[in-house]
């Protein structure tokens, strides 16, 4: 609104055309911006001889605009009409001398009279015309506003007051409203939203779709605007026929089209979302001269980055009026073009231009699902016309890495699982023998399952993907599928890493990265490189792990690859802080945090932020470790991360014990071993219980707490930096207490699984008491480890 105003008042700016789609309130916008120019310039005369609101629907023919024009000025001020004179000459003449602004409403049917309009700029210097169109005024002398709908959440929907204020949703509330008086949006945000989205904001379909809480609920309305467009529909009486439906301002915008206009039109419905020019003339057929045309009729509009977008209902009638036969062969060539524009991103995978791909892929995401969609359904309805195979094996890796390198692991893990269980039920798992089709069908099968793993490990879901890791590695040997048999061995070999299956963890990796080796599999030979460096810290054997990450650093620096060199320097940190040598682990975290907030990696950040908040509580700045912590443990949260949610937890439990507050340190312990054990990250647990030990003898519970201790010592997935952490409380513990008391607690712990020491420490009641030992200040020997 202010900007149409801006323009308005622009002295140069003398016709100005606010141009969009049928019912997208270019009329209303129109007078606004007209009435607030004039309220904005009462006291200077501005438009001193008047603003006439001229309304052009029912105005056929262009001969009769300077009798609309007339008409309207002399109901409001009076017109000196002569007789005999043509009206436009008189219409000019009265103009000269008049400073009046003009609004010209509906003009898009009008436009071989355009010429008027030059005429009246011509020998009227002080008149300025307002002008909505649905199509662009083709005069040098006209500044073209594209009107579009109003605007949307940019987030995700939540519960932010952004969220509510925006136009589309306030919009909704206000139509909503004069339904049912008592609507409130805090019930139905989420709904609204969808609503609100789904129309893309147009004003008139969020009226419509409104009107219809007379006997829908919000859901009813999103799932029959799911069904098509009949659902925006009213029968208001003081609304024009034409903007009753949606359905019927679309079509009369169809009727001003030309055959070439509505077949081009019905060709670019096939795109979801936006496009860039060179698919629309490689899917579509549609060329610059096309689109532009199409764009000055307001039917595409123009990013600022260039790409063109239907408008979501105009796309809907368009591909309505498609017929089926052309549909198929159009989706089929869609789907070609986009299976070939993930494929040209793979080389640019894991090298110094990673994010050229990421980009592209984030910037055709609609399409691109779009056309992935097309493809398992032609594989779920057998049609052999489409190679579903050859167009996935395009498609599946780059996915896959996007939606890994933005930790959008629910995503991808959904997407992937559906198409993987279309395709078994397809007899795409089943093994055919000698036939070469049904074996990359099978294999094809096989590599998608494997990233579905790779999506349960980064979710700490280690139970599901052990299962797939087996069982395809499994499939890998018996089908000779070396390359992915690699991975699958990597999948394997990380997901025992975490569960603290140490000696089965080492001996996969050891195996993947001889493979990887083998077949020039770069990436995944550093990946390798870096879980056996992560395994020999996990056991303290710190010498080994710093000499594997050095080597794997070198190697990520020579890809050019920096989330993996952070993730290079965040393990180098690790290394010491694991010795509590935090003077030399915090430089390496910082590196590694900065390029995470360069590269705008999520996981890097929540893991180094984590880290720091055990690098200062090793130097004793508690209130400061805590922020560290809370602030990984949302992004974990955000993340769906179970491993680094634990992990987080143990953290904090940990400051809050190294301070004395044994009540929130038995809270966030609790909470940690349910997250961890549920998720099967063993050596999380074993943290847990460690920590919880130290609460029990803090608190005087002595045998209980020895028990927990020397389950912990005793248990084969143990990390180095736990056992390094007990150390000082069980020295203590020996120097006061008797041998038996150790020996007892001993054979008991071996007796136990880790089952059974979760369910015993859920049902052990801690008495509320301070402390009862005191506690082991951070000093040269006694510093608290960070996660």
């Amino acid at each position: 609104m202010a900007e149409i105003a801006r323009l308005l008042d622009d002295p140069d700016c003398r016709l100005l055309t606010l141009v969009g789609p049928g019912g997208m309130g270019k009329t209303r916008l129109a007078i606004e911006a007209a009435t607030r120019l004039v309220q904005t310039h009462a006291d200077h005369g501005k438009f001193a001889h008047g603003v006439f609101f001229v309304p052009l629907e029912a105005v056929l023919e262009g001969e009769n605009i300077a009798s609309a024009v007339i008409s309207v000025i002399t109901e409001e001020s009076g017109f000196p009409l002569h007789a005999g004179a043509p009206l436009q000459q008189q219409l000019l003449a009265y103009l000269k001398d008049k400073e009046i602004l003009l609004l010209l409403d509906n003009f898009e049917h009008l436009m071989a009279a355009a010429g008027l309009l030059s005429a009246i700029l011509r020998a009227a210097p002080a008149v300025k015309l307002l002008v909505t169109s649905r199509e662009a005024i083709g005069l040098q002398e006209a500044w073209y506003y594209p009107i579009s709908g109003m605007a949307l959440p940019a987030t995700t929907p939540d519960s932010s007051p952004a969220s509510v204020e925006a136009d589309a949703v306030r919009f909704f509330v206000q139509c909503a409203r004069r339904t049912q008086p008592g609507f409130t949006l805090a019930a139905e945000r989420t709904t609204v939203l969808r609503i609100c989205q789904m129309v893309e904001g147009m004003p008139l379909a969020i009226e419509l779709a409104a009107a219809w809480l007379k006997a829908l609920t919000p859901q009813q309305i999103v799932r029959e605007l799911e069904r098509g467009l009949d659902i925006l529909t009213a029968r208001f009486q003081n609304i024009p026929a034409r903007h009753r439906s949606i359905r019927a301002v679309l079509d009369h915008t169809w009727s001003l089209l030309d055959t070439e206009e509505r077949e081009a039109v019905q060709r670019l419905s096939v795109f979801l979302g936006s496009f860039q020019s060179a698919a629309a003339t490689e899917v579509a057929g549609a060329s610059l001269f096309t689109l532009a045309m199409l764009v000055d009729k307001a039917l595409l509009r123009v990013h600022p980055d260039r790409r063109y977008q239907l408008h979501e209902l105009t796309r809907q009638y368009a591909a309505e009026r498609l017929p089926g036969a052309a549909t198929v062969t159009l989706r089929d060539t869609h789907a070609t073009y986009y299976a070939a524009l993930v494929r040209q991103q793979r080389p640019y995978l894991f090298t110094g231009t990673y994010q050229q791909a990421i980009a592209t892929i984030a910037a055709d995401y609609d399409n691109i699902l779009h056309a992935w969609q097309w493809i398992i359904d032609a594989i779920r309805q057998g049609r052999d016309e489409l190679p579903a195979t050859t167009l996935l094996q395009q498609m599946v890796e780059v996915l896959a890495t996007y939606y890994l390198s933005r930790s959008l692991w629910l995503s991808g893990q959904a997407l992937f699982s559906q198409a993987a269980q279309v395709m078994e039920a397809a007899g795409w798992g089943v093994s055919g023998g000698d036939h070469l089709a049904q074996r990359d069908r099978q294999a094809m099968w096989v590599h998608l399952r494997l990233y579905i793993g790779q999506f349960h490990f980064e979710m700490g879901q280690y139970r599901l993907s052990l299962a797939l890791a087996e069982e395809l590695m499994e499939l890998c040997r018996a089908l000779k599928l070396e390359h992915t048999l690699a991975l699958a061995l990597l999948l394997y070999g990380r997901t025992q890493m975490r569960r603290g299956v140490t000696d089965a963890a080492i001996a996969a990796l050891e195996e993947a990265l001889a493979e990887s080796k083998r077949l020039g599999l770069a990436v995944a030979y550093a990946e390798a490189l870096i879980n056996l460096g992560m395994t020999a810290s996990n056991q303290g054997r710190y010498t080994q792990a710093r000499a594997y990450f050095e080597q794997v650093l070198a190697l990520y620096q020579e890809m050019g690859y920096r989330p993996w060199v952070a993730r290079a320097l965040t393990n180098l940190g690790t290394t010491y802080s694991r010795q509590r040598d935090y003077e030399r682990a915090q430089p390496y975290y910082e590196q590694s945090l900065a390029i995470a907030r360069e590269e705008g990696n999520q996981v890097q950040i929540m893991i180094n932020t984590s880290n720091l908040g055990g690098v200062e509580r090793g130097f004793g700045r508690y209130q400061l470790s805590e922020s560290y912590y809370q602030q990984s443990l949302a992004l974990a949260q955000n993340l769906s991360d179970k491993r680094w949610i634990a992990a987080n937890l143990n953290g904090i439990a940990t400051t809050y014990l190294d301070q004395g507050d044994l009540l929130a340190a038995e809270h966030a312990l609790r909470e940690a071993v349910a997250v961890a054990h549920r998720n099967e990250s063993t050596p999380d647990t074993l943290g847990s219980i460690a920590r919880l030990g130290h609460v029990l003898a803090r608190r005087g519970q002595i045998e209980v707490a020895l028990r927990a201790l020397a389950f912990v010592e005793q248990h084969p997935s143990a990390m180095a930096r736990d056992r390094l952490f007990n150390e000082p409380l069980l020295a203590e513990l020996r120097s006061e207490l008797p041998a038996t008391l150790f020996a007892e607690a001993a054979a008991w712990a071996a007796s136990q699984s880790l089952e059974e020491v979760v369910h015993w420490l859920e049902t052990l009641s801690m008495p509320q008491t301070g402390w009862l030992l005191p506690p082991l200040h951070s000093s040269p020997t006694g510093q608290r480890e960070p996660q």
